[in-house]
């Protein structure tokens, strides 16, 4: 009967915890218990409900609709989870600990405040920061306490944890050892111990640090595509009183990841942590770096607590044809902050134009003036440098490439030593030594590229064409050396400074030794002189040239004139022993035989270059001419042949001549009024314009026998009726000459007709 009796109080009671375990586990606790459970978790500055408490019975006490607010908030909870399992382990509690086991969270979340800043009361969930917490699991080992009885250690394992950022998926599993603590009453201890924390999360500080990481991140964020989320692992182990047992290992990837100028079509980054240890990978393809191309990168990096360590670095950068390779590996330390590496590169320089302008506009513009159409340039360099207060940055190395262009001239083969200095106070690149060859010549020296003065400073020897090595040195030189003709070998030595922005820090010295170069028509045999260009001007000093198998010496200068697009020029020079059948054949394109005699002359002249600087052009000079054959040019046929009918055979005798006349050169002709070709029979004298469109306008006068001699002055004076009626206008141009009577009628000589 007892037993009977024991039996069905033994059900009864079975029965009731089952109808109570269903009721808790469906149902939930009583409100009023609920709340007295809701009454304890409540925190300062915090206030946490519950709408159910359940109690699972393989899953433990159930939280359905867990929300968490900061007092004084309105609207949207900063934490909420759809149901929090809490897992016990019943005997641990009878033995006065928390009993706590683990944690299981499902449709999770936290609103923290966004980049506008800690939300104020009332802010709408749309301007707040939303971390979506899909499933947690945790698990919780208690601290103990040993033997000596001094306190233990209580371990939270994250078993599995997915977590959803805008922009952001997140997954992770690891270990947790916290701190030792002083023994208290069970659950009162982890409580005050996660009170303490989540206080700490509020104060001022660790708010603005938490803002200023969510600023950030939501402007990088922003660049991204919806789909373009970045997906992040991690496995870890931690003990928080030893940061050195730190043992982490991580893996993110992505695609098509913008944030202001950079995008990376695809990446992927490994990194494992031992301590304060750290060593990764960094992989890319198909991304743009601040404007800079790069099909693809692959690199291992070490960070320690001294610094940073890139040991290698290969990266394919720019577009054809200009693409190549790039080999880097360096080092930086994080007390002194400066760093130190060296690359191998053979891809076009152009390619990092857009990131280097924003560090020296100026430096990322010099990179225009080399173009490598066929082949990127190959380099090699070491570099050092600081970053932070008093940053520089020095790099020297050297480059070479073939078939490229400077300054759009084409050169064969160019090879540098190259060194770059950027700091504060000095912004410059220093090529030298400098070789740079061309077809026909090379150029050799050293140049120094001052981006704060906007000057290149350079010592050079060049046998390259002078007009080619001015256009890549300066324009206003370019336009001075453009003005004359090359058209032999040629020497130059050049020294000094030239602005390749504005002239005013021109400051030149070059001395030229040319073989068969000139100016316009004038093709000197050899030539030397000195050329001075101080700012805008351009003194021409010490010519000296071999022409015709006379000389020629003489100076000027090329300046501008104010609110004037043309350039002016001035020079003097003096012209003797000049033979007359080299000039003829040489310069004129005459038969050499017809031709004699010896020149010589002056010329002062001034004018504007370029356009209608015939019409600009004024001046004064004088020429002689000895033991010539001037009757015997096309220019005297006319008159030769008509004087030869008047006396037959008098054209035989009209050979040897000497000529001398001064003239001016003013309005667009020269001008000549003491015209006089005396030869043994008849004497010329005339005076008369040539413009400089061609058209001759010269009257003449035929005497016979020269002025100079007895015979001839006797013969001059009586005859002086009859030669003033041997006046003769010439007309028409050099090539078609027209000589006519000025005081005869045409008809009494057929000649005319």
């Amino acid at each position: 009967m007892i037993l009977r009796k024991i039996k069905y109080t033994a059900f009864l009671v079975f029965l009731v915890l089952l109808v109570a375990t269903l009721y808790l586990s469906l149902i939930g606790l009583p409100e009023t218990a609920a709340r007295r459970i809701e009454k304890r978790l409540q925190f300062s500055g915090l206030v946490i409900t519950l709408e159910k408490v359940k109690l699972g019975i393989f899953e433990g006490i159930i939280g359905t609709r867990v929300r968490c607010y900061r007092k004084g908030d309105i609207g949207a909870p900063l934490l909420e989870a759809e149901k929090i399992i809490l897992r016990f382990q019943p005997a641990a509690w009878l033995r006065g600990r928390s009993g706590l086991s683990g944690a299981l969270i499902k449709n999770g979340f936290a609103a923290l405040p966004g980049a506008a800043g800690p939300a104020k009361a009332g802010a709408p969930a749309a301007e707040r920061f939303v971390i979506q917490v899909p499933f947690a699991r945790l698990a919780w080992d208690e601290a103990r306490q040993d033997f000596s009885g001094s306190p233990g250690v209580a371990r939270l394992q994250v078993r599995e944890c997915r977590v959803q950022a805008p922009g952001l998926n997140f997954s992770g599993r690891g270990e947790l050892v916290l701190p030792r603590e002083e023994p208290t009453s069970g659950l009162g201890r982890t409580a005050g111990a996660a009170e303490d924390e989540i206080v700490s999360l509020a104060t001022p500080q660790r708010a603005l640090s938490l803002h200023r990481a969510i600023a950030t991140w939501e402007r990088c964020r922003r660049s991204l595509s919806p789909s373009d989320d970045i997906n992040v692992d991690v496995a870890f182990f931690l003990d928080s009183a030893d940061l050195s047992s730190l043992d982490a290992q991580m893996r993110a990837d992505a695609r098509h990841t913008r944030f202001s100028q950079t995008v990376l079509g695809a990446w992927g980054l490994t990194l494992n942590i031992k301590g304060l240890s750290a060593e990764g990978t960094l992989d890319l393809k198909d991304a743009v770096i601040e404007g800079a191309p790069l099909s693809a990168l692959n690199s291992r990096v070490q960070i320690n607590e001294q610094g940073l360590v890139v040991q290698s670095l290969e990266a394919t950068v720019g577009k054809e044809p200009g693409r190549g390779s790039l080999k880097l590996s360096g080092n930086g330390d994080w007390r002194t902050r400066q760093y130190q590496g060296a690359f191998v590169s053979a891809f076009d320089p152009n390619a990092l134009r857009p990131p280097l302008a924003k560090l020296d506009k100026t430096m990322a513009s010099v990179l225009t003036w080399f173009q490598f159409p066929d082949q990127p340039p190959t380099a090699k360099a070491d570099f050092n440098g600081r970053w932070g207060t008093n940053a520089f940055f020095y790099l020297s190395g050297q480059a070479q490439a073939d078939n490229c262009r400077y300054n759009t001239v084409s050169n064969l083969f160019m090879k540098l030593g190259l060194a770059v200095e950027l700091s504060a106070t000095n912004s410059a690149l220093t090529l030298a030594p400098l070789l740079v060859v061309r077809e026909e010549g090379t150029v050799q020296g050293q140049a120094r590229l001052d981006f704060r003065e906007e000057t290149i400073r350079f010592d050079g020897l060049s046998t390259a064409d002078p007009q080619a090595v001015a256009r890549m040195l300066d324009p206003f030189f370019a336009n001075v050396v453009g003005l004359f003709r090359f058209e032999g070998p040629v020497k130059v030595a050049a020294r000094g400074t030239a602005g390749y922005m504005a002239m005013a820090t021109n400051d030149l010295d070059i001395e030229i030794d040319a073989q068969r170069s000139g100016w316009k028509a004038l093709l000197l045999d050899r030539c030397t002189l000195n050329v001075r260009i101080v700012a805008d001007t351009a003194y021409i000093n010490d010519v000296e040239a071999d022409f015709c198998r006379g000389r020629i010496s003489g100076s000027g200068m090329i300046y501008p004139v104010l609110n004037a697009t043309n350039m002016r020029y001035q020079f003097a020079a003096e012209v003797g022993d000049v033979d007359c059948k080299a000039l003829a054949r040489d310069m004129l394109g005459l038969p050499a035989e017809q031709h004699r005699g010896t020149l010589a002359g002056a010329l002062e002249l001034e004018g504007a270059l370029g356009a209608g600087a015939g019409q600009s052009a004024m001046g004064h000079g004088w020429i002689k001419i000895d033991g010539s054959r001037l009757f015997q040019i096309p220019l005297f046929g006319g008159l030769s042949e008509f004087l030869g009918r008047i006396v037959p055979g008098l054209n035989l005798f009209m050979r040897l001549t000497d000529a001398r006349a001064s003239f001016v050169i003013a309005d667009g002709k020269l001008r000549s009024d003491d015209i006089v070709i005396a030869g043994e029979v008849i004497t010329l004298t005339g005076k008369g314009d040539y413009h400089w469109n061609g058209e001759l306008d010269f009257a003449v006068q035929v005497k016979l026998l020269k002025k100079d001699s007895l015979l001839g002055g006797v013969v001059q004076t009586a005859l002086a009726p009859l030669t003033k009626m041997l006046e003769f206008r010439l007309t028409g141009t050099l090539a078609d000459p027209h000589w006519r009577p000025a005081y005869l009628p045409k008809e009494m000589f057929f000649i005319f007709d």
